[in-house]
């Protein structure tokens, strides 16, 4: 198992609370008047951005369910995670970081830098805010957020902010959105394991050879890395391939 160091962006914010939503206490053992009241009284001290929930956690590890060398450290509650992927280098040396979704077999690049995460995320809140979803305080509560964010950003981030009007206008919002962007990396990365053997009532003929054929290659690329622990799952989808190729 490989570790991460983590940004020290990702560590000044985790020790300053930025991910905890409950104030230290979990999810669980809380009652609903509970979660009501320290929602409240944390609305503003942590990043309740759209969509996205963070494990809040020094303690990074591979998830065993996708590719090797993924860290993931938050999810948007539909199982699609975001993690850092120190194979891929961004900005500054930091690990690059790629959105997974669970129901896809790729992963896009979501950020170089963590800092440049907190962005990309802020200004997805900012575009497509929805009162009855994340309450009527919109200005207040951006506000409070890119506050926190900006005290790890970079430069160029810090210009980004600027460049927004005071009133934060959606569609100024979603340009600055969609610049951003489109200046990351356009790599994508297989990041949900495949399956070794396929379905032969749905998965037939040129479709099957095409379909095992890439589950070979990337069974060889995490051999080839060093992951030997996946050498039963080649072995399985090799003898498998072969069959498909004959039927």
């Amino acid at each position: 198992m490989t570790s991460i160091t983590l940004p020290r962006s990702y560590l000044d914010l985790q020790a300053r609370g930025a991910f905890d939503y409950w104030g230290g206490r979990t999810y669980a053992e809380l009652s609903k008047e509970d979660r009501s009241r320290i929602a409240t009284e944390r609305r503003y001290l942590g990043l309740w951005l759209r969509d996205f929930e963070w494990s809040n956690t020094l303690a990074l590890t591979e998830d065993p369910n996708v590719r090797p060398g993924l860290f993931p450290f938050a999810q948007n509650g539909a199982g699609d995670q975001y993690a850092f992927f120190p194979q891929w280098p961004g900005r500054d040396g930091e690990a690059s970081i790629v959105f997974a979704p669970h129901d896809e077999m790729t992963a896009n690049v979501f950020a170089t830098t963590f800092s440049e995460l907190l962005l990309h995320q802020w200004l997805v809140t900012a575009r497509w805010w929805d009162e009855k979803h994340d309450g009527t305080d919109r200005l207040e509560a951006l506000g409070a957020w890119r506050a926190i964010i900006e005290s790890v950003a970079d430069d160029r981030e810090k210009a980004i902010f600027a460049s927004l009007s005071p009133a934060l206008d959606p569609k100024e919002v979603g340009t600055a959105l969609a610049a951003l962007e489109a200046s990351l990396p356009q790599q994508t990365l297989a990041a949900q394991l495949p399956p070794t053997k396929y379905n032969p009532k749905y998965v037939k003929g040129d479709t099957a050879v095409r379909m095992y054929g890439e589950s070979v290659a990337f069974y060889e690329q995490l051999i080839a890395e060093g992951h030997t622990r996946f050498q039963k799952q080649l072995d399985e989808t090799r003898a498998n391939f072969e069959l498909a190729k004959k039927a």
